[in-house]
């Protein structure tokens, strides 16, 4: 019975979901911080009242996809390439 509630929980969790931030007059509002020996992107550190903050992202939340783009497994400088291309930023997230 446990493992059946906590693979529930787990499921809930990580549910993926798709965040729109468009780039305000000091940026997006959120550092990304990559993960060494992982190919994983997070979120970190949201400021408040930014865009970022608005959209729903979360601190934690791992980036699977920017602007369309799967970005799992890129490094943190190909991510944050995507990122400031574009005054728009789509993410599909995953909290974590």
């Amino acid at each position: 019975m446990a493992n059946t509630l906590e693979r529930e929980i787990l499921e809930r969790e990580l549910r993926p979901r798709l965040c729109y931030v468009t780039k305000g007059d000091r940026g997006y509002g959120f550092h990304l911080h990559g993960e060494r020996n992982r190919g994983a992107q997070y979120i970190r550190r949201i400021e408040p009242g930014s865009p970022a903050d608005l959209s729903g992202l979360r601190s934690g939340d791992r980036v699977v996809e920017v602007n369309g783009e799967n970005v799992e497994g890129e490094t943190h400088q190909q991510v944050t390439r995507e990122e400031n291309l574009s005054d728009h930023f789509t993410g599909m997230c995953l909290t974590t």
